[in-house]
């Protein structure tokens, strides 16, 4: 038999009424006045809620004074006790809190719980919770149950008060968690956005099947300009794994595909969106992989530098020169936001991978957005395209020791280049670079030149249009000062060129310094590589060349020179691809020259 009470007078507690537990059925209840088990439509044991508290409540309209109550009951489907179990609730002790509460544990998931009041005052009258169970469930899925099997009432003067038994209560159970969203993807807005220096990002994902909830989250990479530098560098926040994720993940407004996000400090963001089912239980998504909220190259609003307008423009142009060529993390840091150069993926896109150098990175990043939110394309001269990209260097005026010897850096364009950094080279002893100016070409196609340090000329188109660097003319004007009689030595060490997305261009040059003295075929660099490598020869003597990249088959994958040269040094980018434009795989190369003097060879490898 389950065990009832009975309230006995003790003269060892003065006025004081203790419970004492006996045999015996429940009075007959009036339908009115029941005990149940309360359990809300939206409740379910879950990932998310592991432990769930009910409560048991008493519903009445009998007005009796109520001491105590006795209620047995039983776990069904799965559940089990959890945290606090069985806690005592606010209907005796709201009224008087010297109350004293007994559960026993009956074995099978069955429990009795008994609770009345010690002393005085006494006679709870009303509806309130008895008392409280914290369900939890080892199943993965299903429906738990909570039955009352026996209920007891007493009054002040233990007689019984009548209450009836609510039906067995349901509580779902489901640890699965939803289908996570694996297709999240971010964007920056290129046009449309206010004038605060801020652009808004665009989400996009499918989105969840109804019933399901959603949280967009966002975290910036931190540490806006320097990124990677100082003390505190950013780092690519982890992909949580708590719901909801602490910091540095803010919660957005974003709530469907398509909306976007604006925030008001510059950063590189990424998103995770979170979606949960009725139950609660989260799946987190794909982390996206990073978006940039303002335009590499917006370094001013034309008032105040480093705050900018959504605008790539000639104010931004006059920052970036007036500080070209400042090196070293103490000299850059006022000008931190001009850093933008180069990126972790060497687009406009990409984050700065700061340097704490404002040199030919940087003016490739303004040169690509210059007045690419107000004036998406720009003209260029129309000039014919060169048959291939080729850069020379010639002394078009001697002087005297003082006088100053001009130098034209002259370019043969195909089209493709949007910007190129030049090497030159000099005899120190007779002498020193003084300026670096545009050239006529240059001028023509709407770009300008800027030197980073002595002997440097980075050159680079305004904005993106069809068309790079096209035709044949001056790119570059270089004025050297002779300080000694003798042979200046001027020539080119070494040329990056770069196209629209800031991608190698392969490109030669030659010079008027010193002639090779044998012809070879200069080393790889970098040798073994992954996106490609700087290969060269050298003619003692003009004639007809032919320089390719063979398979180890001996299939010709791609002629990166041909015809008659004259005698100098040529360098040029190899990409990696094919004649086709595919990338090739990785495994080993030869790079042939064959000359009148001889056929020359050299091995690659190509990385994964």
């Amino acid at each position: 038999m389950r065990p009832l009470f009975t309230l006995l007078r003790s003269p060892a507690i003065a006025a004081g009424i203790a419970l004492v537990l006996s045999a015996g059925q429940s009075a007959p209840a009036r339908a009115q006045d029941t005990v149940a088990v309360v359990i809300p439509p939206s409740a379910c044991i879950s990932t998310a809620h592991t432990c769930v508290t009910v409560p048991v409540v008493f519903a009445r309209t009998d007005v009796t004074g109520v001491r105590g109550y006795s209620v047995s009951f039983h776990l069904g489907g799965g559940l089990s006790l959890c945290g606090a179990g069985i806690t005592v609730g606010t209907y005796l002790s709201g009224f008087n809190p010297n109350t004293q509460l007994f559960v026993t544990d009956l074995g099978g998931g069955a429990y009795t719980v008994d609770e009345t009041i010690l002393g005085s005052p006494c006679g709870v009258v009303g509806s309130g919770t008895l008392f409280n169970i914290a369900l939890a469930s080892s199943v993965a899925a299903g429906t738990g149950t909570v039955t009352l099997d026996d209920v007891q009432v007493r009054n002040c003067d233990n007689d019984s008060v009548p209450a009836s038994i609510g039906s067995a209560a349901t509580i779902v159970i489901d640890n699965t968690p939803p289908t996570p969203i694996s297709n999240l993807s971010a964007s920056q807005v290129k046009s449309g956005n206010d004038g605060d220096g801020t652009t808004k990002i665009q989400l996009s994902f499918t989105n969840p099947s109804a019933g399901t909830t959603l949280s967009v989250y966002r975290a910036g990479f931190g540490n806006y300009p320097a990124y990677d530098n100082g003390g505190s560098p950013g780092s690519v926040p982890a992909i949580p794994t708590t719901d909801p994720p602490g910091a540095p993940w803010v919660l957005t407004t974003i709530s469907a595909s398509g909306q976007t996000d604006e925030v008001a400090g510059r950063d590189f963001y990424y998103y995770v969106a979170i979606t949960r089912d009725a139950c609660d239980n989260p799946a987190i998504s794909n982390r996206t992989s990073g978006t940039l909220n303002y335009e590499l190259g917006d370094f001013s609003n034309g008032i105040t530098p480093g705050q900018g307008d959504n605008l790539v423009g000639t104010a931004d142009l006059s920052l970036l020169g007036a500080h070209y060529g400042l090196t070293g993390a103490v000299n850059v840091a006022p000008f931190e936001y001009l850093d933008v150069g180069p990126t972790t993926n060497h687009s406009v896109n990409g984050r700065p991978t700061t340097d704490d150098k404002i040199n030919f990175e940087d003016l490739m990043m303004l040169s690509i957005n210059f007045e690419s939110v107000s004036k998406p394309s720009l003209a260029r001269s129309g000039a014919t395209p060169a048959q291939r990209d080729e850069l020379s260097l010639s002394v078009d005026q001697d002087a005297a020791v003082g006088g100053i010897l001009t130098t034209s850096l002259r370019v043969a364009g195909t089209g493709s280049i949007q910007g190129l950094s030049a090497r030159l080279t000099w005899n120190p002893a007779v002498a020193s670079p003084v300026s670096v100016s545009s050239g006529e070409l240059l001028e023509r196609e709407g770009g300008l030149a800027l030197s980073a340090e002595p002997g440097l000329v980075d050159a680079a188109l305004s904005g993106v249009s069809r068309s790079g660097l096209s035709g044949t003319g001056s790119l570059a004007t270089v004025a050297f000062r002779r300080i000694a009689p003798g042979g200046p030595g001027l020539g080119i060490a070494s040329v990056d060129a770069r196209d629209s997305r800031n991608q190698p261009v392969p490109i030669s040059f030659s010079h008027p310094a010193v002639l090779p003295a044998a012809t070879t075929l200069l080393a790889a660099y970098p040798n073994p590589s992954r996106n490609g490598a700087r290969l060269g020869y050298a003619l003692a003597r003009a004639g007809a060349v032919d320089f390719s990249i063979y398979g180890v088959d001996g299939r010709r994958l791609r002629t990166l020179d041909s015809g008659a040269r004259e005698a100098g040094a040529f360098e040029f980018n190899w990409d990696g691809r094919d004649s086709r434009g595919h990338a090739l795989p990785a495994g080993t190369y030869f790079a042939r020259l064959r000359t009148d003097r001889g056929t020359f060879s050299r091995t690659l490898t190509r990385l994964p």
